[in-house]
């Protein structure tokens, strides 16, 4: 974020296309696997962001680093919580700027995250009724990592 446009406006080369990030992940990415664990992997190294992978994803073990960094992603209370005796589920900006992504609605948001949170978490959401989902602030400072 501290270069101009270096998201949306800086363009690469990609397989004979001039494209900007944004652009190789919501008009490429996304339509074209329509998997919302990617939100896992393609990150912008903000602190809000989930953490980057220090591993290459191959076409043998996308799906599982996507799915493990998603799970540690959901333990991190400081972005994602549930809180039983309330049946409040405080998630990341993430999944409301891509809600749908996690199929469209707080109920697809609720699925994911019981599917791919730690077991605690999982569990308490399985159990509670009336859950209500809010989203946290996005701290869009750089990791520093």
């Amino acid at each position: 974020t501290d270069v101009a446009g270096f998201f949306d406006k800086k363009k690469f080369d990609v397989a004979g296309r001039r494209l900007t990030l944004n652009d190789i992940e919501n008009s490429v990415i996304r339509p074209t696997f329509n998997e919302p664990l990617i939100h896992f992997g393609l990150v912008c190294a903000a602190r809000s962001c989930p953490p980057l992978v220090p591993q290459l994803y191959t076409a043998s073990n996308v799906r599982s680093l996507l799915a493990k960094n998603a799970t540690n992603y959901l333990a991190n209370a400081s972005q994602n919580s549930f809180d039983p005796s309330t049946g409040k589920l405080m998630v990341s900006k993430i999944f409301e700027w891509y809600i749908v992504d996690f199929g469209g609605t707080n109920e697809g948001i609720r699925a994911f995250v019981e599917k791919h949170a730690p077991s605690t978490m999982a569990a308490s959401l399985k159990e509670a009724n009336g859950v209500s989902v809010g989203f946290k602030e996005y701290d869009w400072t750089l990791n520093g990592k």
